[in-house]
């Protein structure tokens, strides 16, 4: 059927096979379709738009109610006012922006951003050459891959992890299965990640404590501007360097203690030897002890010796 003015219909209309339109195509409420919708202009519909084949546009897709495709959905632009829910592929040369979410069972892909203005919820891979931005959360049980930020006002989740040349930021939870990778600044309420564990080629930075419910190893050593404290031991398997050492109760030292300066004790006891350079003290003590008994020997000797020479010198006189 060809008309060159408007044709109008008061009633439903049934195409078995395809409509085809060079301009818009205006529908006041629902297009129904069990084949491929296809435009190459604008494709608006007030109430939804739903098909179980193919919907193409070569420009933009609008709906103010749903949009619903069982298979593949192409178009330069998207702007869905509630939900957009494809069992295919979606795929757009710009932006994708929904403000109710979007639903998908595959991949979504985009050349340009991809923006939520509520959950953004994937099975499949989440991948965009610009940034994903949802003012909800964004949940992916794949990877998520965007070459510029991700962002959104809740928390997001990939069970296969993150992968940006740019930023990740969350108002609330970042949370991976598996590895966590930004070029930028991972920055989140609470960053979550399995076994893969963090890996950043920067500084990491926290403006609040940094716990480990395990060891935390540093292969360069562990630097601190003000005091590091142990609820247990401090331990160095080498040497302990430092200007002053306190200690408040006791201190045990297994082997050696070398002193190059002077040392003040309250009170020492020594239970083996002390030393004075390769003599031990006791030693020392024992030798001038045997010197004094020896010189107190030859003392009493010398005095009686002397006695006796003024006896003689008496018995003379």
């Amino acid at each position: 059927m060809t008309a060159n003015e408007a044709v109008v219909f008061d009633s439903n209309v049934f195409i078995r096979n395809a409509v085809r339109a060079g301009d818009s195509v205006v529908v006041e409420k629902t297009i129904k379709s069990t084949g491929s919708v296809s435009s190459d202009d604008k494709l608006w519909a007030k109430v939804g738009v739903e098909t179980l084949g193919t919907m193409t546009a070569k420009s933009t897709i609008t709906s103010d109610a749903e949009l619903i495709s069982k298979g593949p959905v192409t178009a330069a632009t998207g702007v869905i006012k509630g939900t957009l829910d494809v069992a295919g592929k979606t795929t757009a040369s710009e932006i994708i922006e929904a403000q109710k979410g979007i639903l998908s069972l595959d991949i979504i892909r985009s050349k340009e951003n991809i923006i939520s203005d509520k959950a953004l919820i994937s099975t499949a891979l989440l991948q965009a050459n610009g940034g994903i931005h949802s003012m909800s959360t964004i949940n992916c049980d794949d990877r998520i891959s965007a070459k510029k930020d991700i962002f959104t006002m809740s928390y997001v989740t990939a069970a296969e992890g993150f992968v940006t040349q740019k930023d990740i930021a969350a108002a609330g939870d970042i949370r991976s299965d598996k590895n966590i990778r930004a070029i930028g600044t991972v920055t989140g309420n609470l960053v979550t990640a399995q076994t893969g564990g963090v890996v950043s080629k920067g500084l990491i930075h926290s403006n609040q404590d940094v716990k480990a419910d395990n060891v935390i190893e540093g292969t360069k050593g562990v630097l601190s501007k003000v005091d590091v404290t142990a609820e247990n031991n401090l331990v160095a398997k080498k040497e302990t360097n430092t200007q002053t050492l306190v200690v408040n109760k006791g201190a045990k030292i297994l082997e050696t203690l070398d002193v190059s300066g002077a040392a003040t004790f309250g009170t020492a006891t020594v239970k083996g030897k002390l030393y004075v350079g390769d003599r031990a003290i006791s030693d020392i003590v024992t030798s001038m002890e045997a010197d004094m008994a020896k010189m107190r020997t030859e003392l009493a000797e010398s005095r009686e010796s002397m006695r006796r020479m003024m006896e003689m010198m008496e018995q003379r006189a």
